[in-house]
């Protein structure tokens, strides 16, 4: 049976700044951040060049600490991982929040105690449930209140103020990388982190439908799902609304 247990990895946390978005920063993760800059600087449609402004080397599980970040900057989210605060300000969030967190005893257990505490307690999982339910009344669309009460089912909190559910199965269950699913008034769009985007887009195509229109993006590959019978077929290639062992 497939595990479900999140890998962790090393790497940085950063912040990119935008030489011409200059009020518009970038927060991710990745094991070069300075490759991460260059490389956003010349995809095709990108304005501006991105820079490094400020970075943080994780020992153990810098995703985790990314999410944190964004738990941190959520009053000024934009869009995926895109915020509108000046540059100093969010400098000086990053850098407490490194202060803040404390690193468990046992390196094994590669834990961010200061995410678990702000997304893990009784009273943020509540709050989320309401949350999510003003989300599922502002569809129309069955499959999509579906989806959100699927995912709320299995205790997935996810983030109902960026409208996501943050890795709804890794790559130990899929084989081909992490899920993200995003929700949207009419249709729900899903990330997929891959180990080969080839593989990903043919596996997406042979489980969902050849009609769905898998795309490029910087963490992956995505597609939509915009109608019940394209739901219905992820639903059981998931087994969402299944906790997974």
């Amino acid at each position: 049976m497939a595990s479900n247990i999140k890998k962790t990895k090393a790497g940085f946390v950063y912040i990119l700044a935008n030489s011409i978005n200059t009020d518009v920063i970038k927060v991710g993760e990745a094991n070069n951040a300075e490759e991460r800059a260059e490389l956003l600087s010349r995809q095709t449609g990108s304005m501006g060049e991105y820079s490094v402004i400020w970075k943080h080397k994780i020992e153990d599980d810098n995703q985790s600490v990314e999410k944190a970040l964004h738990y941190k900057l959520r009053e000024y989210h934009l869009n995926k991982e895109y915020f509108k605060i000046d540059k100093k300000k969010a400098i000086k969030i990053a850098a407490q929040l490194m202060k803040d967190i404390k690193p468990l005893k046992n390196p094994k257990a590669k834990r961010v105690e200061a995410f678990k505490k702000d997304n893990n307690s009784k009273e943020y999982k509540l709050a989320s449930k309401t949350e999510w339910k003003e989300v599922s009344r502002a569809t129309s669309k069955e499959f999509i209140k579906e989806a959100i009460m699927l995912c709320l089912k299995e205790g997935k909190v996810g983030q109902p103020q960026y409208r996501r559910f943050s890795a709804i199965r890794n790559s130990a269950f899929t084989t081909i990388g992490g899920f993200d699913l995003y929700v949207m008034n009419q249709h729900l769009r899903v990330g997929v982190t891959f180990d080969s985007k080839v593989k990903a887009k043919k596996l997406i195509k042979a489980k969902i439908g050849s009609q769905v229109n898998t795309k490029d993006w910087e963490g992956g590959v995505t597609f939509i799902i915009s109608n019940q019978k394209e739901f219905n077929a992820m639903k059981r290639w998931l087994r969402l609304g299944q906790k997974q062992s």
